[in-house]
């Protein structure tokens, strides 16, 4: 069955827009210090369990910068992806242990981490939100990684979902920010070009609607709405 992808459009994209959907005052530039990232979080949710994810993954990207140093001229660490990921949830107001997995999300698919080790230290409901949200398998080529991706949002559940959509709205918010500042050299970043990205990205969003079809559910429909109007800024502007 072709896949159906409706038009980005159909969360038109208002530039003049004000308050909390003004995702260019209130999102750019991205916050790249770990510091102000882990105080705001702390600050905005006291939770024992997402103080202890926060600690866990810095420790396990200590040392890791996000790719594309070399082109950007400058690194960005890599924990300020998966804390600005917890921070987008924590401000939809999902519960700590969404936020938990979405801090933690990249540390089984990144690094030496476990699915037993988030399951002995977070809970057995972490551990699953953090599974779906991760690749299966890295060694596999990038073009069937990022189907399987595509083809799970339709079956994975709505808690790991948001994991889902807040992770990949942190990388077009990251790629926006890389073209105003390096242009199209923005692309080079990547193992595959401008093309495949949008094939993978528009794809994505016709999968993330179909779930907001589905779903009476006021913070997808939130968070796909900022997913669709990045998605306009990094490919239809």
């Amino acid at each position: 069955m072709a896949l159906r992808v409706p038009p980005v459009s159909l969360f038109p994209v208002n530039r003049q827009a004000t308050g909390k959907a003004d995702l260019e005052k209130s999102s750019y530039p991205l916050e790249k210090d770990p510091s102000v990232l882990i105080h705001e979080i702390n600050t905005k949710r006291k939770s024992e369990l997402v103080s202890c994810a926060i600690e866990f993954a810095s420790k396990k990207h200590f040392g890791v910068n996000r790719k594309g140093g070399e082109v950007r001229g400058f690194d960005i660490q890599f924990i300020t992806h998966p804390l600005r990921v917890g921070l987008t949830l924590v401000n939809l107001g999902l519960s700590d242990e969404i936020v938990a997995a979405g801090i933690l999300h990249d540390t089984v698919e990144d690094t030496n981490t476990t699915y037993d080790e988030i399951r002995e230290c977070f809970g057995a409901t972490v551990a699953d939100y953090v599974r779906w949200a991760s690749e299966k398998d890295k060694s596999d080529t990038w073009e069937n990684r990022k189907k399987q991706t595509i083809e799970e949002v339709s079956i994975v559940p709505l808690e790991p979902l948001y994991i889902e959509i807040a992770d990949k709205l942190d990388n077009l918010r990251t790629i926006y920010e890389d073209l105003q500042i390096i242009g199209e050299s923005t692309w080079d970043i990547f193992k595959r070009g401008k093309p495949p990205q949008e094939w993978y990205y528009k794809s994505l969003h016709g999968e993330f609607m179909q779930r907001v079809y589905g779903e009476n559910n006021k913070e997808l429909i939130a968070l796909t709405k900022e997913y669709s109007l990045e998605f306009a800024r990094v490919f239809e502007d």
